[in-house]
């Protein structure tokens, strides 16, 4: 699948792609250390309603890194894919870091978007205690990064968490998208292990939760009843920020959620969407 190229901040080129559907735009946003392609099963699923985009962020899948991380980048990203793809109020659809990204580009500038729907957004609280930075870079900076073959990368990630639990479509996106063909013939991470680890570590710098107040549309905040990473607490903190938020829990996903069970949290999205009358 060929990407488009879209120029964003700090010289970095990032990759869009088009994943199909008909119907209200939409914009789909990975989270960290993952890529546009392990959305595709999501897009699938809501291809009857909507023309569905997706975006590497920086240093992910096909899109360049800077030389430097700092979040509100990420933010840019979200921003200048809106923009360049010519996409009318879209909705919004993130994972992780990637929603974090959306919130900040509709508060930066109010109407971007129609809806957003966000699955985990990593949006810090002063009410709520410091995630454990340091252990998590420390964890991406020790990732095996090299593969003798594709074929072997897929048999290790395929057994090892999150993966295991994940859809094969979207376990065929993440390989797909996120790994690169290295010049002796065997394959790499996209997202480099370093780089993975100077986004956590960025994560300190960023405050979009102050900036909550400005977003403009209809924002649902959504969890995994399993999820160690948000909170019922930290995600109705967030929802209660916002203007327009509400809440929607899923029964036994954890944090990849979009992943496992991309066809439910669709069926989600719509009925987020619609009842909004986005």
């Amino acid at each position: 699948m060929s990407p488009i190229a879209i120029a964003s901040t700090d010289g970095v080129t990032l990759a869009a792609y088009d994943l199909g559907g008909s119907g209200r735009p939409a914009l789909l946003v990975h989270g960290a250390g993952l890529n546009a392609l392990c959305l595709r099963p999501l897009a699938r699923s809501l291809a009857e309603d909507f023309a569905c985009r997706a975006l590497d962020l920086r240093a992910h899948g096909a899109s360049s890194a800077p030389a430097m991380f700092y979040w509100d980048g990420f933010v840019d990203d979200v921003h200048d894919a809106a923009a360049r793809l010519s996409l009318h109020h879209p909705v919004a659809i993130g994972h992780s870091l990637g929603a974090m990204a959306i919130l900040g580009a509709e508060a930066a500038n109010p109407g971007t978007f129609s809806h957003i729907f966000c699955y985990e957004p990593i949006v810090f609280s002063p009410a709520l205690p410091e995630p454990p930075r340091e252990a998590i870079a420390s964890s991406a900076r020790h990732r095996r990064a090299v593969f003798a073959s594709r074929a072997e990368a897929a048999e290790h990630f395929r057994e090892r968490p999150p993966f295991a639990t994940w859809d094969p479509g979207a376990l065929a996106g993440y390989l797909e998208g996120g790994l690169v063909d290295l010049a002796d013939g065997s394959v790499g991470l996209a997202c480099a292990p370093e780089d993975e680890a100077r986004i956590y570590e960025a994560a300190r710098h960023c405050d979009v939760y102050g900036r909550l107040g400005a977003v403009a549309c209809p924002v649902t905040i959504a969890r995994g009843s399993a999820s160690q990473v948000l909170s019922e607490e930290g995600a109705g903190g967030i929802a209660a920020r916002l203007a327009d938020g509400s809440l929607a829990e899923f029964a036994g996903l954890d944090h990849f959620g979009p992943y496992t069970d991309p066809s439910l949290v669709a069926a989600a999205v719509l009925s987020a969407v619609d009842t909004a009358g986005a």
